[in-house]
């Protein structure tokens, strides 16, 4: 078993071995058991990469400090909750509805490819399924009104497309899934007619 073999290793030996590792497989190690949970906080770990995304500590490096902020909370705060990658922008989730009030102040941070697609479900009115489908980690996420929150994500990013600078590949976006559809309603067309 693998468990015994890695509590037999020195901590510098585990060290450099989880120094190979990627950020998700870090976060992973956490979950083994407490000798190598604490292995895989080492800040020096997370800092690699924060840094290989270009990101910045937010907060303090003391970790004495009121605002201390470990580079591991770092990497945490900086993912999108639509897929996971760095987020682009964070989506006010005010206004609109009364449901939408109970995120009071709430911000939900998105990469530019899921930006564009809860845009694309507002701007299409999509439907619950289709909402969900476009961005299921998110809608799970706020479950179980996620399609609502995939919407009011897309309302919100409504004003923010010009100072983005994305009002051409959101079209670049439209056009692809028009090509998408107009590819599935042509298989469908064909398979009916061998059909018959």
């Amino acid at each position: 078993m693998v468990l015994p073999a890695l509590s037999t290793l020195d901590d510098d030996l585990l060290l450099s071995i989880l120094h190979f590792s990627t950020a998700p497989d870090l976060a992973r190690c956490r979950a083994v058991c407490r000798s190598l949970s604490q292995q895989a906080d080492v800040d020096a770990l997370w800092e690699r990469h924060c840094l290989d995304e270009s990101l910045q500590r937010n907060g303090s490096a003391r970790p004495t400090s009121r605002t201390y902020c470990s580079w591991r909370q770092t990497w945490l705060d900086s993912r999108c909750e639509g897929c996971g990658r760095t987020y682009m922008v964070k989506i006010n989730l005010d206004g609109g509805s009364s449901s939408a009030s109970t995120w009071h102040g709430a911000k939900v941070p998105l990469c530019k490819a899921c930006a564009l697609r809860s845009l694309f479900c507002y701007r299409t009115s999509a439907s619950d399924g289709v909402a969900e489908s476009m961005l299921p980690r998110l809608a799970r996420r706020y479950a179980p009104l996620g399609q609502f929150v995939v919407r009011i994500c897309g309302r919100n990013m409504d004003g923010m497309v010009k100072e983005l600078g994305l009002v051409r590949e959101y079209e670049q976006f439209v056009e692809g899934e028009k090509r998408l559809t107009d590819l599935f309603a042509s298989g469908a067309r064909r398979s009916s007619q061998q059909m018959m």
